[in-house]
């Protein structure tokens, strides 16, 4: 029937192998986790989810020597306890200047490629459509 519509069947695979192998390092992570806190713990996992998925946030990656947390929100969270200390980062945190400074990193990310001189733009324009000299270089080889 499909042959008679004019319709191409493409059959692909539903999912990014690199990434399901990602996932599956992320759940046996999270397993290890709360089947650590369920033998101390047990019947309150409910209770607990919140503080779990902070703590895996929150904690320095192997990788990207990174916590998910600063890459997903560009600053370090703050645990709960460092809010009642006297810390430099407290002392001296300046809501007003912090939202300033947040405004122009925004601004700064959606406008970026739109700052190029309209000398620039054209540049790039032209190696695009007639190919970078690499790409010359590799077609006479």
């Amino acid at each position: 029937m499909c042959d008679e519509l004019g319709i191409h069947k493409h059959f692909s695979t539903l999912y990014y192998p690199q990434a399901n192998g990602q996932m599956e390092v992320v759940d046996k992570t999270l397993n290890n986790i709360l089947r650590r806190k369920l033998d101390s713990a047990k019947g309150t996992l409910a209770d607990d989810w919140p503080q779990i998925l902070w703590a895996y946030h929150t904690t320095i990656q192997t990788l990207t020597r990174e916590t998910l947390f600063l890459m997903a929100y560009g600053a370090e969270a703050m645990v709960p306890i460092e809010v009642g200390l006297f810390s430099s980062r407290r002392l001296y945190f300046d809501e007003e200047q912090n939202n300033e400074a947040m405004g122009i990193e925004k601004d700064l990310l959606y406008l970026g490629p739109k700052l190029e001189e309209p000398e620039e733009q054209q540049e790039k324009l032209r190696e695009q459509q007639q190919g970078s000299p690499l790409n010359e270089e590799l077609k006479g080889q």
